[in-house]
């Protein structure tokens, strides 16, 4: 999915793939290019923590940052609280992760 600056998104490509590895990744950017992406304005990804990413962003795209998805962090956090820090602690941490993305993605 492509987020342009005015808010607006679309998507732009959808793919099965059997796995996250480094092949899977390398397939589907090589067919979005296909497609017609210019992997040189590519400027984030945001994904889970996926180990087979970053090698294949850092072949096929050359400007892009890759940035962890609040959430994935926040649940990966989760299990460490107890069940009276978990409300809390958990609003305040995407309000923390939220102040800092938005200084970031305005820059990017």
């Amino acid at each position: 999915m492509a987020v342009w600056s005015d808010g607006t998104y679309h998507l732009l490509h959808y793919e099965i793939a059997e796995g996250e590895d480094s092949q899977s990744w390398l397939n589907f950017f090589e067919h979005l290019i296909e497609r017609g992406v210019n992997p040189q304005e590519i400027k984030l990804i945001v994904s889970d923590g996926t180990s087979g990413l970053p090698g294949v962003m850092r072949q096929c795209l050359p400007n892009a940052q890759q940035q962890r998805c609040t959430t994935h962090k926040v649940r990966g956090m989760a299990p460490y609280l107890t069940y009276q820090q978990l409300s809390t602690s958990t609003e305040a941490i995407a309000n923390h992760f939220d102040e800092q993305q938005a200084g970031a993605a305005t820059t990017l």
